[in-house]
């Protein structure tokens, strides 16, 4: 993930900032932070980075002094969270920049619902195959665009389709986040055709007729 923008403090400043890896050990999680300062006459003695769990709002800070420093290390992050990460610059005397583009820690998986139950309703004779069955199906992200969203289903369209057998639908956000949801198919066959060229004797030993009358 990438994202650039310009702050400034005095003329000419620019910084990038990229998360540039995670590390998740046990139920605590790290994210390093890594910018791009290039220029060397600039008046930054040290750098903020802000973050929190909902966008633009920073309740935490941590301060990576220096004006050479490029990364530094957020920890005890909730990895079933998702964090907001911002940077700003400053200089010795306590000004500060506006904050960078904001980046996205995104370790949430979005929520998928389905039907209870897929009913499949077949007339006699008809090939059995499965229908595309991902318009049923419902995912939201934690993260916007909702669009962004790719759901599957497993098996495929056009597979062979059987009584009782299991859809697997997936919902996967842009960050690689995956939820997953099993439905089991119900197969139900119509028999609309009659029966033909029925025919039958009873005890007296008299053929039963066809009443052509009877509708």
């Amino acid at each position: 993930m990438t994202d650039k923008t310009i702050i400034r403090i005095g003329q000419g400043i620019v910084a990038v900032i990229v998360i540039l890896g995670c590390i998740a050990t046990g139920r605590a999680a790290s994210v390093t932070v890594a910018w791009d300062y290039p220029y060397t006459n600039h008046s930054a003695v040290g750098f903020y980075v802000y973050y929190g769990q909902a966008s633009r709002t920073y309740p935490n800070k941590q301060d990576a002094q220096g004006p050479d420093t490029r990364t530094i290390s957020v920890d005890d992050l909730d990895p079933s969270k998702t964090y907001y990460f911002t940077l700003t610059a400053y200089n010795s005397h306590t000004n500060e920049s506006d904050y960078c583009a904001e980046l996205v820690w995104d370790n949430v998986p979005p929520t998928v619902t389905a039907p209870d139950k897929i009913v499949v309703d077949l007339q006699a004779g008809q090939v059995a195959v499965l229908p595309d069955y991902t318009s049923l199906i419902t995912a939201t992200d934690d993260f916007p665009p909702q669009g962004k969203l790719a759901v599957t289903q497993t098996p495929a369209a056009g597979s062979p389709l059987t009584a009782g057998m299991t859809l697997a639908f997936s919902a996967t956000d842009e960050a690689g986040n995956t939820a997953r949801i099993d439905r089991m198919i119900d197969v139900t066959i119509e028999l609309t055709k009659p029966v033909r060229n029925a025919s039958g004797v009873a005890s007296d030993g008299k053929r039963l007729q066809v009443n052509k009358g009877a509708k």
